[in-house]
């Protein structure tokens, strides 16, 4: 009724959008057509909330209706369906500069999955260096649930594998690094290794035999600079 007649263009039309798109909520995952309109309806709600600084809590509180109504969608499989929606949802929040950065790091985590779900290598691989540097700085905690996602990603899609060990990991992350290294890689090594290295730095071989370069951890910090001297002195 609300979209029938006139109406003032303000805060209330965000949160009539977000009434509409609740009323296609997504109880399964058997109903592609009514999960694509509650999406529509939400993303119309953030559109109009990104032009006017006043409502930028609509977009917070959108992502948050959003994610209880997607859950059927969390699963192998089907997390693809969520990509273009929670891709604008995370930009939209990074724009606005949420305040809770946990949410946003949460968000973030999910959508990496997304992408790993849906084989989209290339958008997995650059989203992940952006996501993983605002996790570090801004909710170290969860950053071990990001650098586990990305190993884990490096060794299932690799072929021939090079791991070399530099600067000692943080402890809570040594049990996930010997879990992907043993479980995704036909490399066997010891958790003591590392325990007491210096740090993981992973390579893979191209079907072409192109030498590519997957993955650096250096004390929680994904550091290229420390590749590229690393590769240099083995170069020699």
């Amino acid at each position: 009724m609300y979209f029938k007649g006139r109406f003032p263009v303000n805060q209330f039309l965000g949160r009539a959008y977000l009434c509409q798109g609740q009323l296609h909520a997504p109880h399964s995952t058997d109903n592609l057509e009514e999960f694509e309109r509650f999406v529509k309806f939400f993303m119309k709600a953030i559109d109009f909330a990104t032009h006017d600084r006043r409502y930028s809590f609509l977009i917070y509180n959108a992502s948050v209706l959003y994610w209880q109504h997607v859950r059927p969608f969390l699963k192998p499989g089907f997390r693809y369906c969520l990509i273009p929606s929670l891709s604008q949802i995370v930009t939209a929040l990074n724009q606005i500069e949420e305040q809770d950065n946990e949410w946003r790091a949460e968000l973030m985590i999910n959508l990496l999955e997304c992408f790993l779900d849906a084989s989209r290598l290339e958008e997995a691989k650059e989203f992940s260096s952006t996501a993983a540097v605002f996790i570090k700085e801004n909710v170290p905690e969860k950053y071990s649930q990001i650098f586990s996602l990305m190993v884990m990603h490096i060794f299932f899609h690799c072929t021939t594998l090079s791991v070399f060990f530099f600067c000692p990991p943080p402890n809570h992350c040594i049990s996930k690094v010997y879990i992907c290294i043993t479980y995704f890689s036909n490399i066997r090594i010891k958790r003591t290794n590392i325990q007491h290295s210096r740090g993981v730095i992973i390579m893979k071989q191209s079907s072409q035999g192109k030498l590519e370069i997957a993955f650096v951890f250096f004390r929680g910090i994904i550091e290229q600079s420390c590749l590229t001297m690393f590769l240099k002195r083995r170069m020699k």
